[in-house]
């Protein structure tokens, strides 16, 4: 089985991002179709959410996924250092209905800095009630991983090399190989193996955004042997999980 670390569902009605699909069933059809066999997701209304009306909707709504494709789907929390109190009620939340993974969290147009206040004080929630926080590559990331050296991050995507090179020596970081700088390019998991090993690498896609069955090639076209592919593609995040 391949368990992709890092996915995007469609938001329907909403017109924060187009989706090439019409409908999340349809979303959910081609990744099954492509070989995944579970995915942690967020919504786009959540990663890109702007109003905390886009923050209730688009958790209510991954959890109501959730339940509806249980064994298949885990949810990250979205938060929003901008809406803090509601964020941290939404950690809660999720975390009370036994689901620990935060994000994908991005920077929208730089406004709030992963390093800001406002994020370190999330990050200090996440960290005391063990959550997984899931970022989009970022040399803040360093810093982040070094005040909170018990809290679990997942770097997503691979990071240029002078960052991977100092979020290598951090054990409570992984990296996802999802997307934009991820696996797909010539040298990048390669270089990812090389730094982290293949027990740190989580399978990720950036579905919706991107082909699931080309980074499964990737993977069997760089890592040869069965056992350390079987590490990459479910075993790493199973662990994580546990």
């Amino acid at each position: 089985m391949i368990i992709d670390s890092h996915i995007h569902i469609p938001s329907p009605g909403w017109n924060g991002h187009t989706s090439f699909f019409s409908s999340q069933d349809a979303a959910i059809r081609y990744l099954r179709d492509a070989g995944i066999g579970g995915a942690i997701f967020t919504t786009w209304q959540g990663v890109f959410s702007k109003t905390a009306e886009d923050l209730f909707a688009a958790n209510e709504d991954a959890l109501k996924l959730a339940k509806t494709y249980k064994g298949f789907l885990l949810p990250g929390a979205n938060v929003n250092p901008l809406f803090f109190e509601e964020s941290q009620d939404w950690l809660s939340r999720f975390s009370d209905e036994g689901h620990k993974w935060v994000g994908e969290l991005i920077i929208i147009d730089d406004a709030v800095p992963y390093a800001s206040a406002k994020f370190m004080k999330l990050f200090e929630i996440c960290a005391k009630h063990n959550h997984i926080v899931q970022l989009h590559q970022h040399h803040d990331i360093i810093k982040i991983a070094e005040s909170f050296p018990d809290m679990k991050i997942v770097c997503a995507h691979i990071p240029p090399k002078e960052v991977m090179q100092k979020l290598c020596n951090l054990k409570n970081v992984w990296l996802d190989m999802s997307g934009m700088s991820g696996g797909l390019i010539i040298g990048q998991l390669e270089l990812a193996l090389e730094l982290f090993g293949h027990k740190r690498l989580l399978f990720g896609t950036d579905f919706d955004g991107y082909e699931p069955r080309a980074f499964i090639a990737r993977v069997k076209s760089v890592v040869k042997k069965k056992d350390e592919q079987e590490d990459i593609f479910k075993n790493n995040l199973i662990r994580l999980l546990a």
